[in-house]
């Protein structure tokens, strides 16, 4: 029998605390998508099918039938950092991996590029929703 577990697409990695995006309900880490919806005011959209994201579904646990959901605001004048309010502790595996996601944070900023010169003010920028995609 296969033990082939599921991953995150954003890391690759087995999911550290899995989390649906509402309405498409895609799922990421915690980590993950929580850095993912404040890189840019476009990225709060879901990064496999660009839905505008409304909620994160997280901290599920399937045995009591609970879960906690943070609902995004107004992106233009605030970060989101939704508690992450841990149910449980976390295995030494657990934890390393938790710290392995943690360790590029803060490297990568955003870049702001100064305005294009006149002769260049009507290129189009190609952003990845500009980029056909093809299933084989």
């Amino acid at each position: 029998m296969n033990n082939i577990k599921p991953k995150c697409s954003i890391c690759m990695q087995t999911y550290s605390n899995e989390t649906f995006l509402r309405p498409c309900f895609h799922s990421f880490c915690f980590e993950c998508i929580c850095y993912w919806i404040n890189i840019t005011p476009e990225s709060a959209n879901c990064p496999i099918c660009r839905q505008s994201i409304q909620s994160l579904v997280y901290n599920v646990d399937e045995e009591n039938n609970d879960f906690d959901e943070y609902f995004l605001k107004d992106r233009q004048y605030e970060t989101h950092e939704p508690p992450l309010r841990r149910k449980r502790t976390l295995s030494p595996g657990e934890k390393i991996k938790l710290q392995r996601k943690q360790v590029y944070k803060g490297l990568y900023h955003q870049t702001n590029y100064p305005e294009p010169l006149p002769r260049h003010a009507n290129l189009t920028i190609i952003t990845p929703e500009h980029i056909p995609r093809v299933f084989i």
